[in-house]
């Protein structure tokens, strides 16, 4: 359990996540690099789809860091929080829309690579 808490914590894993944010992201493709507790954060924001009736946009987010919070924070300071985040500011629905979709790591125990999406 410890190999895989430091292989979430590093930059070991392939981490990919689906969130719907506030607002009309313009950018489609941004490198969000703002030191999060004093430590490198960086994240991978990708633009999916922008819906204007209801001025959200859905967004793919790869983190190449693990810090606590890291893509609501991300998103949130750049302005475009995530649809129900309460604590940063996106409290517009009764649910986070923020779902992990996939990840990608080299199992320690048994030496292979493991990948696994929604």
């Amino acid at each position: 359990a410890a190999a895989l808490s430091e292989l979430f914590a590093g930059r070991a894993m392939t981490k990919i996540y689906r969130a719907r944010v506030a607002g009309n992201l313009m950018a489609d493709d941004l490198r969000l690099d703002t030191p999060l507790d004093g430590k490198d954060s960086i994240s991978r924001v990708t633009t999916l789809n922008r819906d204007e009736e209801s001025d959200t946009t859905d967004v793919q987010v790869r983190i190449e860091t693990g810090r606590k919070h890291q893509i609501r924070r991300h998103l949130a300071g750049l302005g475009h929080p995530i649809v129900g985040d309460r604590l940063y500011g996106g409290a517009r629905s009764t649910v986070l829309e923020l779902e992990a979709i996939y990840l990608e790591f080299k199992c320690p125990m048994l030496g292979k690579v493991v990948k696994i999406s929604v």
